[in-house]
C-alpha cells in the first residue's frame, strides 16, 4: 500500500533494481490520485537511485519510465513551459530510442511536442507531430490515434482554421468509443478526448455553430467529471471557462472559476490556478467595473506565461483589452492589442487576430486615438479575417458595430450573406455582446 516505504528502505541496500520499481509504482500511484507534489519527489528519488547503477539496458528502461512520469507530474503542477520539463522530456526521447517500445517513444515524442508548441517552435512541432500522427497509426492503438486528433485539433485552431479544428471534435468521438480503458489516456496526463471536445467547443463557438457547441463542451465535463480525475477535470474547467468567456456568459464562466480555483488550490495547480484568476477578475471587472481586476489580470498573466509560454497567451492577454475597453480606458487597450497583434505575427495564435483587430478598432474609434479611415481600416481588416476563418460569432459582434464606421449597405450585405437562414445572424451574436461589453 505505501511503496514508498519499502523503496525507501531498499535503496539504502544492494537491491536497488527493485528499489527503483518502487519508486516508479510511488510515482504512478501518487499521479493517480493527482497528488503531483510527492509524486515529483518519488520520481526524484528514483532517478537519483538509477543514475548510480552501470548504464544498460534494464537502467535505461527504468529511467525512462520515470522520466515519463516525471515530465506528466511536472507538467500539472507547474506547467510545460518549464526548462525542467522540456530537458525531462528530451531525455526522455533520447532513451525511448534506444530501448523503449513503439509507445514509450510515443509518449516522450507528445511530452516534447506540448513543449514545443508552448515555446512558438512550431516548425519543429509541426515536424514531431507529422511524425506523432504516422506512428499512432503504425501501431493500431485508437488511444494514440485520438492523442493525434487533439495534435492535430490544436494546431489548426491556433492556426485559425476553425472548420477543420471543428471537425477533429466530431471524428474523436468515434476514436473514443474504441479506447476500451477510458483512464488509459491520464498517462498523458490528462484524457485526450476531453481535451478535443473542449477545443471543439471553442472552434464551433467561433464559427457561431451554438447548439454545436454547447453539445461539445457539456460531452467534455460530463466525461471529465465520470472519470474523476482531478487534473483532467482542473484543465477541462480552463476550456470550459475559455468558452463561457468567448461566449460573454459570465455566470457560468464565476461558476467554473469557483470550483476550479477550489481544486487548483488544493492540489498545486499552479497554472490552471492563475488561468482562473484572470477569468474571474474578467467576470468581476465586467459585472462590477472594478478598475482593481486589471491589476489582478496583469499578475496573473505573468504567472500564467511562466506556467505555459506562448500557447493562448494572446487570447489571454486579450481579455487584459476587453477589461480595458470596459473601463473606458481606450488609449491603454489600444497599446495593448497593437503589441497583442505584433507578438501574432511573430509567434502565431492567428484565431485570436479578427478579434484583436476589432477591438483595436474599437479602442481607437471610441478613445477618438486614430482617423476615421483609419479605423475603418481595422475594421475591415478584423472583418475580412473573420470571414477568411469562418469565424462568425466574432464576425456577427463586429458587425453590430457597423454604424460607428460609415460603411455602406452593400459594403456590409456582402458578410450579412454568409450566415445562413437557419442559424441567423442573431444566434451568432446571441451572448449578450452589446449589454456586457458596451
Amino acid at each position: 500500500r505505501h511503496p514508498e516505504l519499502v523503496a525507501h528502505h531498499l535503496s539504502r541496500t544492494e537491491q536497488v533494481t527493485r528499489a527503483v520499481d518502487l519508486w516508479i509504482r510511488a510515482g504512478r500511484l501518487s499521479m493517480e490520485k493527482s497528488a503531483f507534489a510527492e509524486s515529483i519527489d518519488h520520481q526524484h528519488q528514483g532517478l537519483a537511485l538509477v543514475r548510480t547503477r552501470p548504464a544498460g539496458s534494464e537502467s535505461k528502461r527504468q529511467e525512462l519510465a520515470l522520466l515519463l512520469q516525471l515530465g506528466v507530474s511536472l507538467t500539472a503542477r507547474a506547467g510545460y513551459y518549464g526548462y525542467e520539463v522540456a530537458r525531462t522530456y528530451e531525455r526522455a526521447v533520447e532513451l525511448a530510442e534506444e530501448v523503449g517500445d513503439g509507445r514509450e517513444e510515443w509518449t516522450a515524442l507528445y511530452g516534447l511536442w506540448r513543449c514545443l508548441i508552448s515555446q512558438a517552435e512550431y516548425s519543429r512541432a509541426m515536424r514531431i507531430g507529422t511524425r506523432l500522427n504516422a506512428r499512432s497509426r503504425d501501431l493500431d492503438d485508437p488511444l494514440l490515434e485520438l492523442t493525434a486528433t487533439g495534435i492535430r485539433g490544436m494546431t489548426r485552431l491556433v492556426d485559425g482554421k476553425l472548420s477543420r479544428a471543428d471537425k477533429l471534435s466530431t471524428d474523436s468521438v468515434a476514436l473514443y468509443a474504441r479506447v476500451k480503458e477510458k483512464r488509459a489516456g491520464l498517462h498523458f496526463g490528462q484524457d485526450p478526448y476531453v481535451t478535443i471536445q473542449g477545443l471543439g467547443a471553442v472552434a464551433q463557438l467561433l464559427r457561431g455553430q451554438i447548439a454545436a457547441s454547447v453539445d461539445s463542451i457539456s460531452r467534455s465535463l460530463e466525461t471529465a467529471r465520470r472519470i474523476g480525475h482531478p487534473y483532467t477535470i482542473a484543465e477541462t474547467l480552463k476550456l470550459a471557462s475559455m468558452y463561457e468567456q468567448i461566449a460573454r456568459n459570465i455566470d457560468r464562466l464565476r461558476v467554473f472559476c469557483l470550483e476550479a480555483v477550489k481544486s487548483s488550490e488544493l492540489h498545486g495547480f499552479e497554472g490552471v490556478l492563475a488561468t482562473h484568476r484572470i477569468f474571474l477578475a474578467f467576470a468581476n471587472l465586467v459585472q462590477n467595473r472594478d478598475p482593481d481586476q486589471i491589476d489582478v489580470i496583469r499578475d496573473n498573466l505573468n504567472v500564467y506565461e511562466q506556467k505555459y509560454g506562448l500557447l493562448f497567451l494572446p487570447y489571454f492577454q486579450g481579455i487584459l483589452v476587453e477589461g480595458l475597453i470596459v473601463l473606458d480606458r481606450f488609449e491603454d487597450a489600444f497599446h495593448e492589442s497593437e503589441a497583442i497583434l505584433e507578438a501574432i505575427q511573430s509567434n502565431g495564435e492567428e484565431w485570436v487576430r479578427p478579434n484583436m483587430l476589432f477591438m483595436k478598432s474599437q479602442a481607437a474609434m471610441r478613445g477618438k486615438l486614430a482617423t476615421t479611415r483609419e479605423c475603418r481600416d481595422w475594421y475591415r481588416d478584423s472583418m475580412e479575417k473573420a470571414r477568411q476563418q469562418d469565424a462568425r460569432l466574432t464576425l456577427g459582434r463586429a458587425l453590430v458595430r457597423h454604424p460607428d464606421y460609415g460603411l455602406s449597405k452593400d459594403e456590409m450585405s456582402q458578410y450579412y450573406s454568409l450566415f445562413s437562414a437557419d442559424e441567423g445572424i442573431l444566434e451568432a451574436m446571441h451572448y449578450g455582446y452589446l449589454s456586457r461589453l458596451h
